[in-house]
């Protein structure tokens, strides 16, 4: 173990210390105003591809011959691309899940389902949730439908299902599906948005929300080990993949 003693460098420095290491760069101005807007860090990682290995299959920090500044930084802008792309489908089944969620359990349950605690597996989940809902309304107090519900009524506190659930977030809904005691209630879920079993798309979620993060913190999509995948469908789940498609296509 060593003493991390690195320096901060300006645009100028890391430019000149990438030419050092064998990255051709024909417009220096260009690289350095790159770099003053996404980050030398946030790129190293996508020079990794063009560096040299050493003889032991060893990363080095030097490029590979003929390597150019566009090679990297157009590496970048198609990761930023494939980020928009798949945020602007996982976009589309955010919404229908929500939808879904919110009409299906409102129809069956009432207006109001969030706060009965019988409908959850557990005490905890409920009160999470509960939690999770009063953050989410005083966070949003002055949208025009909660200032709207609160002048108008008294009772009950909390707004219905339609206004409060709209306001939670991918991984809420997903942890809703989740600790839902009744699983036909899930399925059923499931088979509208043409997926056959709960298990299978708490499996989903869990994957989508994963890449919808790291979509939404504007990290590396491209080329990186995936921790949450999910699991892999039978046969017979072709049809569910096709009805997903069918659903969301716009």
């Amino acid at each position: 173990m060593k003493k991390f003693q690195k320096p901060a460098l300006t645009f100028q420095d890391q430019v000149n210390l990438l030419k050092s290491r064998g990255l051709e760069i024909v417009d220096e101005p260009r690289a350095a105003r790159h770099l003053s807007n996404v980050s030398y860090y946030r790129l190293s990682a996508y020079m990794i591809p063009f560096r040299k290995r050493d003889a032991a299959g060893k990363i080095t920090d030097d490029f590979e011959d003929g390597t150019m500044w566009d090679d990297v930084y157009n590496l970048y802008r198609f990761d930023r691309k494939l980020r928009l792309l798949i945020f602007d489908a996982i976009e589309r089944i955010e919404i229908a899940l929500r939808t879904q969620v919110i009409n299906q359990l409102s129809l069956k349950y009432g207006s109001h389902w969030p706060d009965d605690s019988a409908l959850f597996k557990t005490q905890e989940v409920f009160t999470k949730m509960q939690e999770r809902i009063e953050e989410r309304l005083k966070a949003n107090s002055r949208m025009e439908f909660i200032k709207h519900y609160h002048e108008k009524y008294n009772h009950p506190l909390t707004p219905p299902s339609w206004m409060t659930v709209e306001l939670l977030c991918f991984g809420d809904l997903s942890w809703i599906c989740k600790s839902w005691r009744e699983k036909k209630d899930v399925t059923a879920i499931a088979r509208s948005l043409g997926i056959p079993q709960d298990k299978i798309l708490h499996s989903w979620l869990r994957a989508i929300n994963y890449v919808r993060n790291i979509c939404a913190h504007h990290a590396r999509l491209w080329n990186i080990t995936f921790t949450s995948v999910a699991e892999p469908t039978k046969a017979n789940i072709r049809e569910g993949r096709q009805g997903v498609a069918y659903r969301l296509r716009g």
